[in-house]
């Protein structure tokens, strides 16, 4: 029972994380490759110092892996992020739901 509480904790402080806007934004552009803070702050319209902070709590949970060529860092998805990605992408698909938020009971 021990093992499937942390699996559920390590799945809701996921949830938490791909709940933000921005950050799915993030994972979202990183699907297209790797790419550097500056040019994510550039792509995005935010500060660097707001994307480094996204960047922070994806890389938390091991969402994004990062790779230092002289002074800039580059980002790009890690195994787990592009599966999370791929649940979220099936879960949106039209043809399996309407895209109204259901109503509480």
């Amino acid at each position: 029972m021990s093992d499937l509480i942390e699996r559920s904790d390590y799945a809701c402080g996921v949830l938490r994380v791909l709940g933000h806007p921005m950050r799915l934004t993030i994972l979202c552009r990183l699907c297209d490759g790797e790419c550097c803070v500056g040019d994510l702050a550039n792509e995005l319209q935010i500060g660097q110092s707001s994307v480094s902070q996204h960047l922070k709590r994806l890389r938390a949970f091991q969402l994004v892996r990062r790779r230092r060529e002289r002074t800039v860092i580059f980002y790009s998805l890690n195994r787990p992020a592009e599966t999370w990605l791929e649940a979220l992408r099936g879960a949106c698909d039209e043809s399996e739901t309407d895209h109204r938020p259901m109503r509480a009971a």
